[in-house]
């Protein structure tokens, strides 16, 4: 046995049955002097605060399983832009017939300053731009994009009308909700033109 500092009580009753080796210069014959330990000295440090749940899909489709509410994150919604909605109906009556909304009564003060404006700017008004609310064109068009007024629109939409659609002049039904030109003549029963070019297309009813 290999003796460094004093032997403890149970390897004492040992060394009457082995041989006994002490090393003096090499380990030292003495306990290591023990170091006091400070009691009621421990720092206590504060408990963490528990991180905050993270909301995923897989947790929100988890507490709907369980009956709660769940936390959804709110979205901003952005306005949608609604295309124009003139002349995107096919009115037709009982009999096949297409026929057109009616419109308020024109002046020819109103249809005179229309054509003065056409005539002085060399230009027919685009009836794409305004009675359909778009041009593909844009600024490049050839027709007139100036502003018109309610009242402005209005005449501009009966002198539209007044073209015949070439479904009246085949004999079919115009099924294009586009098209601005004519279905029945636009002064209706008012007409006082016996060489109208809408024919019967007069007193279309709305039946």
């Amino acid at each position: 046995m290999l003796e460094g500092p004093p032997f403890s009580f149970e390897l004492q009753k040992l060394t009457n049955k082995f041989t006994t080796t002490a090393f003096p210069k090499v380990f030292r014959d003495t306990k290591l002097p023990g170091r006091p330990v400070a009691v009621g000295q421990a720092t206590i440090l504060p408990k963490p605060e528990p991180s905050p749940p993270k909301t995923s899909y897989a947790s929100v489709s988890k507490s709907v399983t369980n009956g709660d509410s769940p936390i959804v994150p709110t979205m901003q919604k952005l306005p949608v832009q609604s295309p124009p909605q003139n002349h995107l109906v096919v009115l037709v009556n009982s009999n096949g017939n297409r026929y057109d909304t009616l419109l308020p009564r024109t002046t020819p003060e109103v249809l005179n300053k229309l054509q003065s404006r056409q005539e002085s700017s060399g230009r027919k008004i685009c009836n794409r731009h305004h009675l359909l609310g778009y041009c593909e064109h844009g600024d490049n068009c050839i027709f007139n994009h100036d502003p018109l007024n309610a009242v402005e629109l209005d005449a501009q939409r009966y002198r539209a009308r007044k073209q015949v659609c070439d479904s009246i002049k085949g004999g079919y039904l115009c099924e294009d909700p586009l098209c601005w030109c004519g279905h029945e003549c636009p002064d209706r029963r008012m007409c006082r033109r016996n060489d109208c070019k809408f024919g019967d297309y007069h007193n279309i009813t709305r039946d």
